[in-house]
């Protein structure tokens, strides 16, 4: 088997939502989760251990998705290497605002302690909130590296406004029928914010699960959970509880990026997104 596309991310630019539309097509052929991290921390695994990633006997175009590769010219070097014709997926998203979602998801997680104002005071935090959408030097470096050809910058924003659109797009580009199929994960919004409630109970259901106690652990859940054990938060709300000068500094430290990335689309992502040219 070969792979022969690969969606390298970023994170929080709908990659988990894309790998499940991929999945489910009949022509593609994924790995049984998405993010297997092969071509940057498991590529000591070797080339068996990847291959054994993918469901046997399958026919199909295999696509691999792993949002983290973007972030790692080895891990392109490698896939270049890999398969000298293969076709690299980009989603690029406002960097603002893939900044927020990326922070809040470490946060919701318990995975990190730090606030987002801190991104400026630590610079592990800022390779990973800001850093990673600097796209215009990312796509750049795609272009020359696989080929113009064979590299689709997607939008976020396209995605919001018409997914079924967004989605033909990424089928034709990979080889498959893009027009008489729209998979069930299309209408699904995947890693959507949530603020959790309810712990304790929680905990309790997941160990009732454990015990193989299924049925009551669902009839626990909808009596003490209820509607209310979850709550959206919205991307829009945290940026706008942040400060004007903070929200300045962040459109400042990318904007000259958001500039290569808009003469490279050929598209005016500076307006799009808010900058001033």
């Amino acid at each position: 088997m070969r792979v022969d596309v690969f969606h390298v991310g970023p994170q929080k630019t709908a990659t988990t939502w894309a790998y499940h539309c991929l999945q489910e097509h009949p022509e593609i052929v994924v790995p049984s989760k998405d993010a297997i991290h092969y071509f940057d921390m498991n590529f000591p695994e070797g080339l068996a251990w990847f291959e054994n990633k993918y469901p046997k006997g399958r026919t199909g175009i295999h696509v691999e998705t792993t949002p983290s590769y973007i972030r790692s010219n080895a891990a392109l070097r490698r896939i270049k290497r890999y398969n000298k014709n293969a076709k690299i997926i980009i989603c690029v998203r406002n960097p603002l605002e893939r900044m927020v979602s990326h922070y809040w998801h470490e946060k919701k997680k318990g995975a990190i302690n730090y606030e987002i104002e801190e991104v400026f005071e630590n610079y592990d935090l800022f390779n990973s909130w800001i850093e990673t959408s600097l796209y215009g030097d990312r796509v750049s470096d795609l272009f020359e590296l696989f080929g113009k050809e064979n590299v689709l910058v997607q939008v976020y924003d396209d995605l919001k406004v018409n997914s079924s659109e967004f989605l033909k797009e990424m089928y034709k580009f990979i080889g498959v029928d893009d027009f008489n199929f729209e998979p069930p994960s299309a209408r699904l919004k995947i890693n959507k914010a949530t603020v959790k409630r309810g712990k304790g109970k929680s905990m309790l259901i997941s160990i009732l699960k454990r015990m193989s106690l299924l049925d009551l652990s669902i009839r626990l859940k909808n009596k003490v959970l209820g509607k209310g054990s979850k709550r959206t938060v919205d991307t829009s709300s945290i940026i706008d509880g942040l400060t004007d000068d903070f929200k300045r500094k962040v459109y400042d430290v990318t904007r000259d990026d958001v500039r290569e990335l808009s003469d490279l689309l050929d598209r005016d992502m500076c307006k799009e997104w808010g900058y001033e040219r």
